[in-house]
Order: structure tokens, then sequence, then C-alpha cells
């Protein structure tokens, strides 16, 4: 019994399509005398039985045995042969049309694990490359300091230079590295709570001390934090990168429909050339001089990842006043 058990797991579509035609051949040389059509339901018990991932499946065979009584009655199964021919082109035409679903299906499945196992791999690689160059990083900082500090006065004014290059380029790696540690670590609890963004863009006003213009906010399902993040991060780009003949304006604007939330973030800033609207949200780009603006090139990359987790898409665009509009989405249902 294991040995037939185990052939049908290896087997089990060419068994069922063999068992199939011995019970069509059957059919013919007996005729109507017995209900042998039921027979034809086997082929189909042993695909769900040994195929994986057919759930879907339940309803479909329901779907079959309505279709052999309405055969049944309303063809007069077994009375003729074009009556046998019909009906079993009928249940193998229902048979490998679910065949090729599931099958499709289960590819899809075990290319979303596959897309899924990669993702963690490349944010565990991330996190241990962030954490471990932190070290050695330190060690340089440090001793770059204690001999500045011990031989100021021996450096000529070149050499207090090369130091000082040292140093500023040592930060900038720190804050890559942090930048880089805080990126991997996004999601790592993706349990959704209520959320008031009323509150959230309160705090953050209050904390930044910018005006940020909002109408009557919801209250959504969403990461605490990474939502943080997010908005945090617009509202610094929006201040960072403000005009100078004009006052800052922020406006968010959030829209409800049945499968997501909708979120726009405008200001009237210097804006972002079109070119560019998709190369902002890349890891560590940035479009403007270290000594114009200072940062790490990281703000909308974590934007869009925490977009991505609540299984939304995040657009830039010029706006009229030519400033930037940042446009995102939140699905309501929590992405697994």
């Amino acid at each position: 019994m294991r040995l037939i058990e185990t052939y049908l797991k290896q087997y089990a579509v060419p068994a069922s399509l063999i068992l199939g035609f011995v019970i069509l051949l059957i059919d013919f040389v007996v005729g109507p005398k017995i209900p042998i059509y039921i027979l034809y339901l086997l082929p189909l018990l042993i695909f769900l039985r040994f195929i994986k991932d057919n759930g879907a499946l339940s309803a479909s065979i329901i779907c079959i045995l309505v279709l052999i009584g309405i055969a049944n009655v309303r063809v007069g199964w077994g009375a003729d042969l074009i009556g046998r021919l019909l009906f079993t082109g009928v249940v193998w035409l229902v048979y490998f049309t679910l065949k090729m679903y599931t099958d499709q299906s289960r590819k899809v499945k075990e290319l979303q694990q596959r897309v899924d196992d990669k993702e963690a791999q490349l944010t565990h690689f991330a996190y241990v490359a962030s954490h471990d160059l932190n070290e050695p990083l330190r060690s340089l900082t440090s001793f770059t300091e204690i001999l500045n500090e011990e031989h100021k006065d021996e450096f000529k004014d070149e050499t207090a230079t090369y130091f000082r290059f040292i140093s500023e380029a040592s930060l900038r790696m720190k804050g890559l590295i942090d930048g880089l540690l805080q990126y991997s670590r996004l999601g790592r609890n993706r349990k959704r709570r209520p959320l008031s963004l009323r509150d959230l863009f309160l705090k953050l006003s209050e904390e930044m001390d910018l005006p940020i213009n909002y109408d009557a906010p919801p209250i959504i399902n969403a990461m605490e934090k990474e939502t943080r993040i997010l908005f945090k991060n617009l509202f610094e780009n929006s201040s960072k990168f403000r005009s100078e003949d004009k006052p800052l304006r922020i406006e968010v604007a959030v829209d409800e429909n049945e499968e997501d939330w909708e979120f726009k973030v405008s200001d009237n800033g210097i804006g972002i050339d079109e070119k560019n609207h998709a190369k902002v949200f890349h890891l560590f780009t940035k479009l403007h001089a270290q000594s114009k603006f200072n940062g790490r090139g990281l703000g909308l990359a974590l934007c869009h990842r925490v977009v991505e987790l609540h299984g939304g898409n995040i657009i830039a665009e010029t706006n009229k006043s030519g400033g930037t509009t940042i446009k995102f989405n939140f699905k309501k249902e929590e992405v697994k």
C-alpha cells in the first residue's frame, strides 16, 4: 500500500490520466447497465489527494458533481455514444483546466517564497554588515582623535587639514552605516495598530517647528514606528529644500477608497527635476553637492521602503508652485 502511495505521489498526473481512459474503456464495454459515470471522479480524487496546494479545487469538485447530475438527467447518461463522449470531454476539460490553474498557482507561490527569502537574506546582510562596520570605524575615529589631540602642536597647517578631512569623512561614513542599519531594521515588526495621523502630524510639527497643514486626517491601521519615520523624512526634505524667496508651506491630504489610504505631501520648495523623480527613491542618492545640502541620500529610500511594507507605491511629482508632491498609498489589509 505504501509503495502504491509513493508511486501516486510521484506520478499522480499520468496515473490519473491512465485511470481515466481505463474507466472510459470499461464504460464503453459495460454500457448503461450500471452507473459507472461516478468512477470518472476517481482521477480527480487522486489529483486532489496527491498534488499539493489544491484547496481551491474543492468547490470545483462540487461543480463536477452537479455537471454529472445534469448530464444524467438531460443528456441521458449512457443512452448513446455521443452522450458518453460529450460528458467525458467535459469532465476531462474541467480536470486539465484545474490542473493548469493549480500548477500556475503553485509556481507563483514558490516564486513569491523565493523572493521573500532573498529579501530576508539581503536585509540580514545589510544589518550584519552595517553593525560590523561600525567597530573598525570607531577605532579609526578614536585613534585619529588621539593623534590629533596629542600632536596637534607639532602639525603643520596642511597636516591639520588632512586630519580634519579624515574626521569629516569618518563622520559621513558613520552616517551612511547608521542609515543602512536603520534601513535594515524597517519592518522587523510588521504588526499594524490604530494610528491617529492628527496626533502624529501635531507632534512632528511641534518637534520640527514646521508649518504642517492638514484637514481632519483619519485614524489608520499602520506600523507606527515606520509611519513616523516616513512622514518625518518627508517633512525634513520639505524643510531642507525650501525656497529662499517664500515662506515654507507643507500640505498633507489623505483620501480613502475601498482598498487603500491615499496620501499626498506637497511643499512649495525648490522641487525635483522630472528626470530624477524615480531616482530620488534609490539608496544613498543625492542630487546636490554635500557642501550645499548636507545629508546621506537616504530619506526618500526609507520612505519607499515603508510604503512598500504597507503594500503601496510611491512617486514624486512637480506641483503647480514648482515644489514637490510625494504621492503614496497604504493598503488597508496587512501585507503578508
